[in-house]
């Protein structure tokens, strides 16, 4: 069985903590006619799946100001943010987000940099804390990687 691929205006929604319930306009600029015609004959589906209140599909479709995009191997998906997105605000919720799980990382390191808690706890106690400590550091870095792309989108439409 192959694994399921998200969309990517579902996965473009959900890195910006879009909800679900909100309606967005999207653009697909597929590489050639045959994509084209693909997308085209399924474009219903898609907007249903994606949630989408108007859906472009074309060669033609080009790129405009403060969208986010997501690059497959056979097109380009567009999703304008503008009234969409309040990106200072945004940026700022994950700045405490990324406090709070800088917080429990340094929590985390110190508890199993203590060679007491190391020698006495259960090992099972002790992988458990360094499976949270992973989990935390990967969810640290998408956290910096979801305010860059923010920083990035900002400075194109200060830009």
């Amino acid at each position: 069985m192959r694994p399921r691929k998200r969309c990517p205006i579902s996965w473009r929604r959900g890195e910006l903590n879009i909800p679900p319930s909100l309606e967005l306009f999207a653009l697909i600029r597929p590489y050639n006619k045959e994509t084209e015609e693909i997308l085209a004959g399924n474009s219903l589906y898609i907007s249903k799946l994606a949630r989408t209140r108007e859906l472009s599909i074309g060669t033609e479709v080009t790129k405009g100001k403060g969208v986010a995009t997501s690059v497959r191997d056979h097109l380009e998906v567009y999703v304008p943010l503008e009234g969409l997105l309040n990106v200072d605000a945004e940026i700022k919720r994950l700045r405490k987000d990324l406090q709070k799980v800088e917080q429990s990382i340094s929590s985390l390191d110190r508890k199993l940099l203590n060679e007491d808690f190391i020698g006495k706890a259960p090992k099972n106690v002790v992988e458990k804390e360094k499976i949270k400590y992973n989990e935390f550091m990967q969810k640290k870095e998408r956290i910096i990687e979801s305010i860059n792309k923010l920083e990035e989108l900002r400075g194109k439409d200060n830009g």
